[in-house]
This record gives structure tokens, sequence and C-alpha cells, in this order.
């Protein structure tokens, strides 16, 4: 079966049409803040509003429709045969829904206002029940994701037993170019990763269900449908991908040729900007500069200054560069620490041996004590994430080096207000790999612990797991050893060592070149090819005087200690994590897509090994639905705030904000929260999502029967969930507008799941 590659999509800024008209204007319809229009005074006139979804009260219905879909202006009719048909799973707001003649039609519309577009058959539509959509992780620890053609034979391979080694069987069919008629796979995902900030796709969740590995491991079994955005708004298939979409996608009806049928080639593409970009390090250490930490930081420069020398005079040795933030604590507690963050060496400017050298000399330790041991690091690995420059920078590090614990997010002396789970998934959203080098010395013993525990949750990776090494009693030739071992890896991948990998790729993108060019004359010749058959069928139809004639397209074709078994691993899974950015590097540069699939069914999780996730969720929400969750929250935490001494008044309370919220004054005094998801309308849009809310679950006995921490550790969470919606809302390059940009409120950022409340 061959790899599926479709042409590259635009982002954000780009001049992009959309793949959908007007796609997803308030498309989750969150209702946060209450029904946006139910309840409000009616207008001078009806407005027309879609069809509300059954059992719910705020969200409306929609659907996706299937390829080759042209709305028609009534039930019935046929479309003109000059028609174009919609993009690929363009989605459409349903107004009505009707049977003509034993056949349901719906009424649509591109927005969730009226007036409307026209009709569609249903059975040219699929439901879209909820805004979630699935991203591929990164392959680099696990085999190749799997789409099967139904749900009985992948849940029946994962509960026969013997999941691993079937999943190979259908693997190596699936990728061997010769896939037999009506085989159980469709497609397979790309060898490798796909960058979701620079390739958008859009792979709509349309069922999902639960299967059992013998050893207990849960999968969720997804029903998906997908499509990529591109730039002139249309599904664009390159001629080898056709055979694998036509096994799944439905075919329109051929339209009748009713004028004499125009020659149309390919523009010929521009390759003269096709150019190779070679692999780019950057690391940027956050380092704990108070008053212990000299010897550390010098031992630091040595290391790094050993890779410049080693990078010196190399083909490539400018495409690895070095940053420096160092980080203290609270100044007003303790005022001559002279800082809490400061960037000693932006990463742009540490490309040059001769600016770095210039600057590490002023990263000293501070004179003055901390106000107790704890620092706040989190301060520095937020200035790291968010304040340096990481553009055209591939393989992304941030390593923290210190010997004391975080400021947590309630602790009044810390910075940011946020937790390390909540910065590790801001550092994913930048493909950034946190690393963690603990110095355990004897001086912060009883703090060690709690740290560790921190440390671990803020240097998560999706592949490896935590890249964390704890320093037994900060001996300096050991972290010296591990800060050789990191920086040199990060190095292998840029240094002379590569020079013939360099070629390789660089031989690879001439080859690219000849493709593109190749693929192209294809494309003439089938484009030539296809004319022909349509011109004879014209003549055909002129030969029978007018009577109606129709032809089927042609389809195209197509010094240091010995290392401990710790410190293996550790490196181990440093290595394990760079691999996996120059999988991403790989897969940007080759212009890499999802596959183009229509519907299939997959597993979040590794079909050989389930402890590893092959796919995470994620959720679609616009920019004013993002500010409403926002202020949901918000809410919830202002009220909790107000009666912490009276916990008994909390819900009382919450229903009069919830009538605030819910914008109709005729709410006052009858809003009914029997729990949290009750405030505006979270329960409706939490509801029925592939994971577990902890907003769903709270009631008012619930929450009587925690205590006080128990409270407060959940007011905190969702504090940190607050601040990293604004970080969300604050950070432009993860925005993807899919209407084109004609909605401003409505681009679209893809939020984990993880990250809802």
């Amino acid at each position: 079966m061959p790899e599926v590659e479709l042409h590259k999509g635009v982002r954000k800024t780009e001049d992009r049409r959309s793949i959908f008209s007007f796609f997803l204007t308030v498309s989750l319809l969150l209702g946060i803040v209450g029904a946006l229009l139910a309840g409000a005074a009616a207008p001078a006139f009806a407005q027309q509003t879609p069809l509300l979804m059954e059992g719910k009260k705020t969200l409306y219905q929609r659907v996706l429709v299937r390829p080759g879909t042209p709305l028609v202006d009534a039930p019935g009719h046929s479309a003109p045969a000059n028609a174009e048909p919609l993009p690929p799973l363009t989605l459409l707001y349903v107004y009505k829904r009707i049977d003509y003649h034993g056949k349901e039609w719906l009424e649509v519309a591109h927005a969730n206002q009226g007036p409307t577009n026209g009709w569609v058959a249903a059975d040219r539509t699929i439901d879209w029940k909820q805004s979630l959509v699935l991203e591929f992780t990164n392959p680099a620890n696990r085999e190749r994701s799997l789409f099967f053609r139904d749900e009985e034979t992948l849940g029946s391979l994962i509960e026969g037993g013997n999941a691993a080694n079937e999943a190979r069987g259908y693997r190596a069919t699936a990728t061997s170019g010769e896939v037999p008629p009506g085989f159980a796979v469709s497609t397979a995902e790309p060898a490798n990763a796909i960058d979701f900030s620079e390739q958008f796709y859009l792979l709509p969740i349309l069922e999902h269900d639960e299967a059992y590995f013998d050893d207990g491991f849960i999968a969720k079994l997804l029903k998906v449908a997908i499509v990529n955005a591109t730039e002139d708004g249309k599904v664009l298939k390159k001629e080898e991908n056709l055979k694998v979409v036509s096994a799944v996608a439905d075919k329109p009806d051929p339209a009748p040729v009713s004028k004499k049928p125009d020659l149309v080639v390919p523009p010929k593409p521009d390759i003269g900007t096709l150019t190779y970009r070679p692999f780019k390090a950057g690391v940027v250490f956050v380092v704990d500069t108070t008053t212990s930490m000299q010897p550390y930081i010098e031992r630091t420069r040595e290391a790094v200054q050993r890779i410049q020398n080693q990078l010196a005079g190399s083909k490539n040795g400018k495409n690895m560069c070095f940053g420096i933030v160092g980080f203290r604590d609270n100044v007003d507690a303790a005022p001559g620490l002279g800082y809490v963050t400061n960037i000693h060496l932006p990463l742009k400017a540490g490309c040059s041996r001769e600016q770095f050298d210039a600057r590490i000399g002023d990263v000293r330790a501070a004179t003055s004590s901390s106000k107790d041991f704890r620092e706040d690091s989190y301060a520095g690995t937020l200035t790291a994430i968010t304040d340096m420059d990481w553009g055209g920078v591939d393989g992304r590090w941030v390593i923290l080096v210190t010997d004391a614990g975080a400021r947590s997010s309630t602790d009044p002396l810390g910075r940011t207000g946020q937790d390390a789970k909540q910065l590790n998934i801001l550092a994913q959203e930048k493909d950034i790999a946190i690393s963690v080098l603990h110095l355990e010395t004897p001086a912060g013993r009883g703090n060690h612990k709690e740290a560790e525990k921190q440390y671990r949750e803020l240097s998560k990776n999706p592949v490896t797991g935590p890249l964390y090494f704890g320093v037994p009693n900060g001996d300096i030739d050991r972290f010296g050893s591990n800060v050789d071992s990191l920086a040199s890896m990060v190095a292998s991948d840029v240094s002379s060592d590569v020079a013939k990998s360099h070629q390789k790729d660089e031989d690879s993108y001439k080859a690219r070149r000849d493709k593109i060019m190749a693929e192209y004359e294809r494309a003439v010749a089938s484009a030539k090819a296809k004319h022909k058959e349509e011109m004879a069928a014209y003549q055909g139809q002129l030969d029978a005087s007018g009577k109606a004639a129709s032809a089927e397209p042609a389809k195209a074709e197509t010094n240091a200690p010995p290392a401990t078994k710790e410190e293996m691993e550790f490196q181990k899974r440093l290595a394990m994590a760079g691999y996996a950015m120059r999988l991403k590097y790989l897969g940007r540069e080759a212009g890499t897509k999802a596959p183009s699939l229509y519907e299939g069914w997959v597993s979040d999780v590794a079909l050989e090994d389930p402890s590893l996730k092959s796919m995470q969720v994620r959720v679609l929400l616009t920019r004013n639905q993002l500010s409403d969750l926002q202020q949901a929250l918000k809410a919830i935490v202002e009220t909790a705030e107000r009666t912490r001494t009276t916990a008994s008044e909390f819900f009382s309370q919450l229903q009069e904000a919830a009538a605030l919220m819910s914008r109709d004054p005729g709410n006052v005094g009858t809003s009914q929260v029997n729990r949290l998801a009750d405030v505006g309308a979270l329960g409706e849009y939490l509801e029925g999502l592939p994971y577990k809310s902890k907003v769903l679950e709270i009631d008012e006995a619930t929450w009587l029967s925690w205590s006080f921490g128990q409270q407060r550790e959940f007011l905190d969470e969702l504090e940190a969930k607050i601040r990293n919606y604004q970080e969300y809302h604050d950070d432009t390059d993860l925005w993807i507008s899919l209407d084109g940009g004609r909605v401003p409120g409505d681009a679209v950022y893809p939020v984990k799941l993880e990250a809802l409340p």
C-alpha cells in the first residue's frame, strides 16, 4: 500500500482558503456561559437557528459531508452538471430534517445562524456530535498505527490474545505496495512524525468504544474521518494516493457530459524554492544561580565549550545553538538576589562561540541567600519556554539544573502560578523536551523527595517518560559526565559525524525535486488521457443527437565515573527523545501528511505495546470558546474563594453566578446548580467525551465531604488551567484559521484533552 501524502497546508497568517466554508464558526457551541442565544429577547425578525442535538439545550446538530457531495436547492433535486461538490468533510449545521419519498434530506448551512445554503441527502453526510480530533504521537518508540475498515476486526485483534503478531502481519501487507482487494487495513500511519502545528490535519472522532488486551490494558477504539488543510481549500491527492482513498470513500456518480470538455493541465511546480535545510538544535540551560551553584555553572560552561570545540570548523557548526536562563527566587522576600529570572544568553545569539564565551562569564552565583531552600525554578523554565525565540530550531531542549525544589503554583513567593503538569503541556505544545539534572546535595535532603516528584512531572516526555536524573550527593563529576553526555547526544545530529547523513539529505532533496517533476509529467499525461476520454464521450453525445450520455472519469495511476544503571537509562531516554525530534524534522522537511483516509477504526494505543499511546485526543476550541471556558472556571474559583469559611454556601452562590453568566435575566433565582458541571453549559459539553472529567463528578455532597486540603488542591488545578488558557490565547503561533481568517474569533486551537477541567 503506498504511503499517503497530501499537498502542504498553510497555517494561520498565510493566505489559505479553508477546506471548510466558515468551518467551525462557533462549531463546538461550548455554551460555557450559558445558551448564547436561547432565551434572549426576541429580535424584530425570526432568526433561523440549527436543530439542537437530542437531549441538549445549547449544542446544535452538525454533519460532515462525504466526498463528491454538492448542495442542491430542494429535496430530491439534482445538482447542475457544472456544480462543484463540497470539499470532503466540510462541516455543516442542520436546520431541518424531512422525509422525501422515503429518503431523509437535511437543510443545512455553513454557519450557526441563517440563512441556510441548501439541501443534502442524509446518507451523503456523517453526524459529528463532538469537536474531537486525534493527533498522532511521535512514532519514535512504537510501530505505525493501522486504520481498519471495521471495528470488529480491530476489536478481535486486540482481544484475541495475539495482537502483536497479528498487527505485524497486517502492517507488512498494508505497507508492501501489493494490497489484496478488500484487505482489512485501509492504510497505515506515515513512517515519519507529522508536525501537527505545521501540517495541520483534521481527524474527527465519529464514534468511540473500548477493547481489552489480555494483560489488562484498555484500548479506545476510535472511528475517525480525515482530511488535510491545503492551500486551495480542497483535498489535493497525489496520484499514488487515489487508490487508497477509493478503497474507503464513496464514489460520486459521474456527471453527464453537457459541454465540450476543456484540456486542463496542472500548473508546473516551482522547484526553485525547494532547498535543503539541515537539522538545527537548540539547548537552553535553565540554571539555578543561587549561592551554592557556582561549581555547577562552571562545569556546564566546560561541557558547552567542549562541544563547541568539537563542532568548530565543521560544515554544520552553527546549527547547534545554546541559550542560558538564570533563575533565583522572590526578590521581595530576599532583595539581595537581584532577579527572579534573567536571560543571560538568547538562543539565537548562542549559535556563535564568541557570543557564548562573552556572555557565559556573566552567569555568576548570587552572594545573598534565598528566604528558604526552595527556588523559583518554574519561573526559569517558563522563561525558557515562552521568552526564547525557538523559530527555525528543530531539536528543542530545556535543561534544568538545580539543587532545590520548585515554588508550587500556590506558593505566595512563586511568580508563575503554574504547576509542573501545566508547564509540561506548554513545553509539549512548542515541541520542547525538558530534562532535569537534580543535584541531591546533603543540604537539601529534606526536600529531595518532593523535588523529585515535581521534576519527574515537569520532565515527562510523551515518547520516553520522565527525562529526570537525580545526581547523588550533587557529585560534581557525575553531574559533569551527564551534562557531557547530553550535549554530545544533541550535537551528534549536527556534528561532522553526520556529514554523510547531511550529504544523504541533500541527495534526498535532489531526488525529491526529480520526483516532483516526474509526478508533474505523469499528471499532465493523465490530464491528457482524461481529456481524450471526455472528448470521445462528448462526440458520442453529439452522435446520439443530444441524448444524455455520461462516462466515468479515467482513474489516475497512482574522566567520568562509570555510568550507573540509572544513568544509562537516563541517557537512553535522552537519545530516544532526540531521535523523536529528528523524525519530526524529517517529516516536516518532507512535508509528511496524515494519510488521506476517509473513514476507519484505529486504536489509541500501540498494538504491539499497549503501554504506549499512539494517539492523543484534542478538542478544537475557538478563541471565543476558550475565553468562555476560562470565564466559567474563574466563576467557580472566585465563588469558592468567597465561601472558604462557609463551604456550605458554595453551591447556593454558584447558582447566582451561573444565572448571571447565562446572560438571561429570567434565570436569576431559578438556575439550578447541583454539580459544578451545571455552571453554564459545562456538563453539556464535557459529557460523552472519552475521558474522565473531575467537574462532572463533583456535586454538593462530594464538595462538602472533601477536606479543606482536597478542595484547595482542586481549585489550584483549575487556576493552573485558567492560566494555561491565557497562554494558549496569547500564543499566536499555534492558532489555526480553518475559514481563511474570515472570522477572527473562530480561529481554532487544538487543546489537549487533559487540559480540560
